[in-house]
């Protein structure tokens, strides 16, 4: 079976009937995957692929699985998105959230 595999997470989900997983062809870009189902471009702020965030003219190839993040309080730019490697890096230690 070819295609890839859309996620879309956050309010993504209203313009495909609160469906969280999508199958779609591939050798379509991500823009036209997104005209297709009636997304608005403005409302995904980042797109990731297999893990690797991508740009927004990627074209989708057999078995990518596509991760597509919603903008979130309509900011004016993308949200920041843990590059692989980094995770623990920085002030997100457990127990510091919120202390004195």
């Amino acid at each position: 079976m070819g295609g890839a595999e859309i996620v879309l997470i956050g309010r993504l989900k209203q313009y495909v009937g609160g469906r969280d997983r999508l199958s779609v062809e591939s050798g379509q870009t991500v823009p036209e995957f997104l005209e297709a189902m009636g997304i608005e471009r403005r409302a995904v702020s980042v797109i990731i692929v297999n893990g690797r965030r991508v740009s927004r003219d990627y074209v989708l190839r057999d078995g990518d699985e596509v991760r597509l993040l919603a903008l979130i309080g309509g900011g004016s730019g993308p949200l920041p998105v843990e590059v692989e490697g980094t995770a623990g890096q920085g002030n997100d230690a457990p127990g510091e959230v919120g202390s004195a």
